[in-house]
This record gives structure tokens, sequence and C-alpha cells, in this order.
């Protein structure tokens, strides 16, 4: 196996790893609750905990990347990884603050894949890769939910997060994969933040943080407005998520195959306001709407990120940490956001910002045709 295969199959391990440890959190957190004698407020630090330093981690990642290769870099976060579900093991409040702090290295682990697979990518079959880089992600996101649900009911909690170990465990095995020295192991420069606040640089980071908000916040609030605002039991409204996410697979996998090359210079546009379209039918009563939106949103990320890493191939990795650090600070003001506007009007009105969030992120794109190039 080459060198540039390896860096292709590493990064399709490391995505799915990323997506097991994403997604188990929140399946982990009653248990936590529950099998802790903790009341929610408190476990909620397994989530905010790694919020915080998710931020921290995307603003440091423009320095490491610089000076560590990819390797090295993963390396650094599977130990922060493996050191969170250590922590989640000990059944204390203040382990688990410091298991959620810890968690945010998975940001890292996450990013990190995109960086992978750029390394293993050229012009020609980057976008498509990245579809399927992405498609793994979402098989990956399944995989919790059934492992809690088979492991929950027998094992103590402290047991149900300890064996995610060995997951850690198996990427630090992988990571002997990519190269150590040579061309594919150079750190990338760091691109000054003069740079990266001016111009098409700090339009690119835009487009993909206000779009991930757009997106993000469709999912996250999707089963509550379904079963709030449309009329559904949790586990209906449940069901038709499982639903939107087999359609966002399926243009993943479609993708994977089919996007052409040089799409990711025109295509996200149509696809964001497709995303809008289906949202807005679905919130007329038209559930279907929903699964539009999401066959929509499966391909945009792969392809914001492939045009991303063509405009910028020597100073990616600063953008994409910057871009992480970005999406990462927009989501917590759009969860809080949220939250206000129904309080104050309804969860009707609070629902349009998902959409105005990706109207938003074509307005951006338009602005980045028109915005002066980096010098590199």
């Amino acid at each position: 196996m080459n060198d540039k295969k390896k860096l292709v199959f590493a990064a399709f391990a490391v995505i799915l790893a990323s997506a097991f440890f994403d997604n188990i959190r929140g399946p982990l957190l009653p248990l936590f609750a529950r099998g802790y004698g903790l009341n929610y407020s408190q476990a909620s630090a397994f989530f905010w905990g790694s919020s915080l330093t998710s931020v921290l981690i995307g603003l440091g990642s423009v320095y490491l990347l610089a000076r560590f290769s990819e390797r090295a870099y993963l390396r650094l976060c599977l130990l922060g990884m493996g050191l969170a579900v250590l922590a989640a093991g000990i059944p204390t409040y203040p382990a688990l603050v410091v298991s959620g702090l810890l968690w945010g290295a998975n940001n890292g682990i996450g990013m990190a894949s995109n960086l992978v697979l750029m390394r293993g990518t050229d012009d020609r079959n980057r976008t498509r890769l990245m579809s399927a880089l992405h498609l793994f992600y979402t098989l990956g996101a399944a995989l919790p939910p059934a492992y809690v649900a088979a492991t929950a009911g027998r094992w103590a909690p402290n047991l149900v997060v300890l064996p995610v170990l060995l997951l850690v465990l198996g990427l630090v095995l992988v990571t002997a994969a990519l190269p150590a020295d040579g061309a594919h192991a150079e750190p990338a420069p760091r691109m000054p933040w003069s740079a990266m606040l001016r111009g098409r640089p700090l339009a690119s980071v835009l487009v993909i943080a206000v779009y991930v908000l757009g997106e993000v916040l469709t999912s996250m609030w999707l089963v509550t407005y379904l079963s709030g605002r449309g009329g559904l039991s949790v586990a209906d409204a449940s069901t038709r998520m499982q639903v939107c996410f087999l359609w966002m697979s399926a243009s993943r996998l479609l993708g994977a195959f089919a996007l052409p090359h040089g799409s990711e210079r025109w295509l996200p546009a149509p696809l964001m306001l497709g995303a809008v379209a289906g949202s807005a039918l679905g919130m007329s009563g038209r559930v279907e709407g929903f699964y539009l939106a999401y066959f929509c949103f499966g391909p945009i990320f792969p392809l914001l990120g492939s045009r991303l890493a063509q405009e910028h191939k020597q100073y990616f990795p600063s953008l994409l940490s910057f871009a992480y650090a970005a999406m990462t600070v927009l989501l917590a003001v759009g969860h809080l956001l949220i939250g206000a506007v129904s309080d104050r009007f309804s969860l009707q009105t609070a629902f349009r910002l998902p959409g105005l969030c990706l109207l938003a992120a074509v307005g951006l794109l338009a602005w980045h045709a028109r915005a002066e190039p980096a010098r590199e």
C-alpha cells in the first residue's frame, strides 16, 4: 500500500472513531446522572466542558499544526481523549468536569481526519473522497446508541464508558500508518492572523462556520420542533430524524461516486438553497420536506472543505483550525438564541433561525467570490 492510500485509510478510521466519541456523549449523560448521583445541571458539565476546550483546541491548532506533523498532532489529541475516558470512569462530579474538558480533544481528532485525507488526495479525487469521508462520520454516529443500549442495562456507567479506551488505543495503532518523515509529514506553514482575518480567507472560514451553524441547529432542534410544534410523539419524531440521516447518508454515498471535479466551486449555493426550501416545506406541515433538506446537507461540508483545500493548499490546516473554533463559538450562541426566541416568541419562530443561517451562508459565498484572494 503506497503512502497516499495509507493516508486515506487512516483518515477514514480516524473519522469513524471521532464520530463515535462525539455521539456517545448523549446516551452516556443520563447514565452518569443516575449512576453517579448527579442532577442534570451537574451532568451537563460533560457537554459544556468539551465545548469550552474545543474552542481553545481550534485556536491552538493554528500553532500546533505549523510545528508538528499530523501524526504527532493526532497522538497528542488521542492522549487527551484517553485521559477523558479514564476520568469519565471515576464516579464523581469533579472527575466528570475534567472528563468533559478533556473530551474537547475529539475536536482535534475529527479535524485531523480531514487534514490527513487532504495529504492523500489531489484536486481530481478530493471532493469525492471528502464526501465518502463524511459518510463514515454518519455511520460512526449511528454506533453509540446501539453500544449503550446493549450495555447500559447490564453494566455500571463507568464500565460502559471505560471500554471506549480500546478505540483510543486502536487509533494510536492507526497513526503508525501515517508518515513520520518526508514530504507527507512536513508541518504546514502557519497563516498569519492578519491574513486570516481579511479577504477571501476570512470569507472561506465564515462560509463554513455559518453553514455548519445552520445544519447543526436544524439537527439538534428537529426532534424538539417536530414533537413540540409538529404534533408528533418524541418516539415518532426520533424515527423521522433517523430517516433524515439516512437521506444525508444517501447523498454522501452518491457524492462519493458522482460529484464531478470542480463542483466545489458552484454546487454549495444551490444545495444550501435546496435545504432552505426543504426546511420551509417541512415547517409548513409536510415533514417530508426535511428529508429534502438533509439530502441537500449531505455533500455541502465536503464540498466546502475541498474548496478550502484547493484555494489555500499551503495554509489549509491554519484555516480549518480557525473554522472549527469559529463553528464552536457560533453553535454556543446559536443554541442560546434559539432557546431565548422560543421562550420569548414561539418554537415556530425560533426554528426559522437555521434557515436564516443557511441564507447568510449563501450571501457569504457571494462575498467570497468578490473578496481579495490571499497571497500565498
